[in-house]
């Protein structure tokens, strides 16, 4: 699959882009993920495309090392589109990845001091970059 991925995913009490501006009662809320590393050129096309029908952005920028640090992927803290989502007014929430390794989330979360790091990471990136959240997909957890 190319570009970005969206899915609706019902959530009381908010309205997707497209059916606030038709005027339409949908509760339905268009969460976009967004490839940076990988098919950017497809992913950015699809971006501007679809910048109606957006509520959140959430780009792949980031993954989890056992550290409790954060590892970018190719495109992570891209200010250019963090602007031009927030200037269409859709919130920034990049998302980070285990990469579905649930032995380095189980190291991490476990311990408090690796935890504090990762923590600690995460809340750096988010108000050193102005994101408006972030996605955390954590698989495999055991």
């Amino acid at each position: 699959m190319t570009g970005v991925q969206t899915c609706a995913l019902p959530i009381s009490g908010a309205q997707s882009a497209a059916s606030r501006s038709a005027g339409a009662g949908s509760s339905d809320v268009v969460a976009a993920w967004m490839p940076t590393s990988w098919d950017a050129d497809n992913a950015w096309a699809s971006f501007r495309a679809n910048l109606d029908a957006i509520d959140e952005l959430s780009p792949f920028w980031y993954e989890m090392r056992v550290d409790g640090s954060l590892g970018t992927f190719a495109g992570a803290r891209d200010a250019d589109l963090v602007g031009q989502a927030h200037a269409a007014g859709i919130p920034v929430i990049p998302t980070i990845s285990n990469r579905f390794d649930g032995e380095v989330a189980h190291t991490v979360l476990a311990d408090q001091y690796l935890r504090a790091a990762h923590i600690d990471a995460i809340l750096y990136e988010v108000n050193t970059y102005g994101y408006d959240g972030i996605d955390i997909d954590y698989e495999n957890l055991r």
